[in-house]
């Protein structure tokens, strides 16, 4: 990145805090970095704040300005790899293909879209496409991983309802957002706020919303087939948002 001569990261062991640091395995750095490219981080930090507000996406309503502050800190930390990457050297790697989260988070992968062509003009960068998807990649992360499901306008409202299954609700919710990821919130109740029902018997008076069926709710065989689901929704929850927006 621009003004990176002017650190002193001549040594293997600033890159090894950098990257520490970008990881978020360390909370502070021995090393010091130069004005300008902490001043690069607090633009960055500030714009990437701006567009968490003013996107249709996230409900702003939900994100105290305390949540709003560490997620932009949190955005603009995780960019410290960029310090000690080699631009020219980076080589294609199939982990680094947002594309394939594409259909499970639709709605975070366009916003790291948004921050990552933030970055790249704050930080005056020329990344190859390696790179920007490995940018993409982080501050995607961050998203999936930091962003309560509340905050999401296109959040997925499971009803988990196994009759036959003395399985705990709490249970179930675990293992589903542990194995399809966030964006995710569950009730045993069912209401016009519910996108999806999960049972493990058809309930024939339910319209207008999907039922999955599990006869046995501990195999996991057909957890495919919800997540396909749950993406389709979360595709129709996003298009409908920015139809609105």
């Amino acid at each position: 990145m621009s003004s990176i001569e002017e650190a002193d990261l001549d040594s293997e062991v600033g890159y090894l805090f950098l990257f520490l640091r970008s990881q978020d395995l360390m909370t502070s750095m021995p090393i010091k970095i130069t004005p300008v490219i902490l001043q690069q981080f607090d633009r960055a930090s500030s714009a990437f704040k701006s567009i968490l507000v003013k996107t249709p996406l996230l409900r702003e309503s939900e994100l105290s300005a305390h949540e709003l502050e560490r997620l932009g800190n949190k955005l603009s930390e995780v960019s410290h790899w960029l310090l000690f990457v080699d631009f020219d050297s980076a080589q294609s790697s199939d982990h680094l293909d947002v594309s394939k989260l594409t259909a499970n988070f639709p709605g975070q992968v366009q916003l790291a879209e948004q921050l990552t062509t933030k970055a790249i003009d704050i930080f005056n960068l020329k990344p190859n496409s390696v790179i920007q998807d490995e940018l993409k990649r982080s501050y995607l992360q961050v998203l999936i991983d930091e962003v309560h499901a509340s905050v999401l306008q296109y959040s997925v409202t499971i009803c988990i309802d196994f009759v036959q299954s003395k399985v705990p609700l709490t249970y179930f919710s675990n293992l589903i957002a542990f194995y399809l990821g966030g964006g995710i919130k569950f009730t045993s109740q069912l209401s016009q706020n519910v996108d999806v029902y999960l049972s493990d018997t058809f309930v024939a008076s339910i319209h207008g919303i999907p039922q999955i069926i599990w006869p046995e709710p501990l195999e996991v065989s057909n957890w495919e087939k919800l997540r396909e689901v749950i993406a389709m929704v979360k595709r129709q929850k996003v298009q409908h948002v920015e139809a609105t927006a």
